[in-house]
């Protein structure tokens, strides 16, 4: 006989092996009652931190596209007209102008948006700042959305780029006049054509009355700070008005490398659902005001008089 072979001689312990059997199968697949509610509590303790950690990841995604990607706007006021204009939603491309230089402190902190990118902008101030990336800067002719920090009512403002970090800019009788700085040391001035201005702003291009006594003959621009105008020269507080007023405490004509956000990438539609009128707000049918233009807008441009020279 094959001595690895058991022999149970007695049934009665062939019955009792089996039912011991069958108990150790019940109680390893066990069922709808196998698990304790102690087990249960802490199932539902970790299903809960994992959602709670699956909106902090949004959070931070969000903000991440947010700070360096893209950024959506709504335009409000009539400074860029007819080249923007008001109710316009457009789409800012932030990575274009990517640097890893330390964000100047968030200034505002009205809502719940401005609260969390105080915090994302001090998280990557003492993290990703620290990393040599350096994508691009500003041209002549972007349109960009800049932060002046000189009214917390107003927070963001969309101009056009005219001078660059080492330019000089010069107005006389309502039209602009620029030196740039890789004209091998030249000192002339050249005329901006500026094909982009309605007929109204045509020649149209002034200092602010407050600087009248005191015209310089010429600005110019200082390293990492360029020099913005609004394409509605008439109606624009820009680089000419230091934003606001020169005469406020340390405002100055130019704006900061890192106060500006980005260059308008796209130009989405602005279709009004709410309208307004003495009785207050109320729905209306969905209207068109100003049609989507997408790429086809004049977000950038270029300057052949310059070339010339």
């Amino acid at each position: 006989m094959n001595k690895d072979t058991e022999i149970i001689e007695n049934p009665e312990d062939i019955n009792q092996e089996l039912e011991n059997s069958m108990e150790i199968i019940q109680w390893t697949q066990g069922g709808d009652d196998s698990v304790k509610p102690e087990e249960e509590s802490s199932s539902g303790f970790w299903e809960i931190l994992s959602f709670l950690r699956d909106i902090v990841i949004i959070i931070i995604l969000a903000l991440s596209i947010r700070t360096f990607i893209a950024s959506p706007f709504q335009i409000k006021g009539q400074s860029m007209e007819n080249s923007y204009h008001d109710g316009e939603y457009i789409l800012v491309d932030r990575f274009s102008y990517l640097q890893t230089n330390k964000l100047q402190t968030y200034p505002y902190n009205t809502n719940i948006t401005d609260k969390l990118t105080n915090v994302f902008t001090n998280f990557y101030n003492y993290t990703f700042a620290k990393l040599p990336v350096h994508i691009g800067d500003p041209k002549r002719w972007d349109v960009v959305v800049i932060t002046p920090h000189v009214d917390i009512q107003k927070q963001y403002y969309i101009k056009r780029v005219i001078g660059t970090p080492g330019d000089a800019i010069k107005i006389e009788n309502g039209k602009v006049f620029l030196r740039p700085s890789e004209n091998n040391g030249s000192w002339e001035f050249i005329e901006l054509q500026e094909d982009y201005l309605s007929e109204t702003n045509k020649n149209g291009t002034y200092l602010p009355p407050s600087m009248w006594e005191e015209v310089k003959e010429e600005f110019i621009i200082p390293e990492g700070k360029y020099w913005v105008m609004g394409d509605n020269r008439q109606n624009s507080a820009d680089s000419r008005s230091c934003f606001r007023s020169c005469s406020i405490q340390n405002s100055e004509h130019y704006i900061k490398r890192g106060d500006i956000l980005g260059r308008v990438l796209l130009d989405f539609w602005y279709v009004q659902i709410f309208k307004k009128d003495e009785n207050g707000f109320h729905i209306q049918k969905p209207t068109i005001v100003y049609p989507p233009r997408w790429l086809n807008h004049p977000k950038k441009w270029s300057y052949p008089e310059i070339l010339k020279n």
